[in-house]
């Protein structure tokens, strides 16, 4: 059995800007051309990581599973420094017809019922390790009160106070941060923590909250 590893190297936080170089007159289309091929490189070797080291990850999109328009959309103003872990607190399904079916009940509660723009979460994972893209990347979410403009809101599809999470769903999100790293979405040292590590509540449930360090070990 082939074995392959891939190293995958930040770019240097002293590159210059696209403005430096054209007050330096420096600045040629052969630079954003350059660029361009380096921003597509960062995407391809994010998704090689995820295939070679990690299995395939499936993201359902928006478009997928039939998500509302939002009716507003703020972007982060810089990479998310906080990854915040969830749960839904309902019930937990592996079927994907069921998962997205919940996916629209969550998103209209979030909506009619909290008055938020959208759903709250970034991400949402089912049992079955499927992810389910929320806001997405780079978008403010509204899942952790005081915390939503410097984080990724990721949730748990399930009540995790008695269920344990399965490792399908822990191996998938794992997957998905080293994807956000990559594409420059999460910043590199980024802080984990769950929900009731920043606000006054039991999410993401105990069981789900005892299994976090599986998560940090993407780092």
């Amino acid at each position: 059995m082939c074995s392959w590893k891939i190293t995958l190297v930040p770019n240097s936080r002293h590159a210059f800007t696209r403005k430096q170089k054209e007050e330096q007159g420096r600045y040629t289309s052969r630079d954003h051309t350059s660029r361009s091929k380096q921003a597509l490189i960062r995407q391809l070797h994010s998704l090689l990581l995820v295939i070679v080291t990690k299995g395939i990850l499936t993201i359902v999109s928006r478009l997928e599973w039939s998500a509302a328009t939002p009716r507003n959309r703020e972007a982060l103003s810089s990479p998310a420094q906080r990854v915040i872990i969830h749960h839904t607190a309902l019930a937990n399904y592996t079927n994907q017809k069921q998962c997205m079916d919940h996916l629209l009940s969550i998103q209209r509660l979030h909506m009619k019922d909290r008055d938020f723009d959208d759903i709250g979460y970034n991400f949402l994972v089912g049992a079955d390790g499927t992810v389910y893209e929320g806001r997405g990347w780079g978008v403010v979410g509204a899942h952790t009160k005081g915390y939503n403009h410097d984080s990724l809101g990721i949730a748990f599809m399930g009540n995790f106070n008695n269920d344990a999470p399965s490792k399908e769903a822990i191996s998938s999100v794992k997957q998905l941060l080293h994807s956000g790293v990559f594409q420059g979405f999460l910043q590199s040292q980024f802080d984990l923590f769950g929900h009731k590590d920043l606000g006054n509540t039991e999410c993401p449930g105990k069981k789900l909250y005892t299994a976090l360090p599986q998560l940090r070990t993407t780092r």
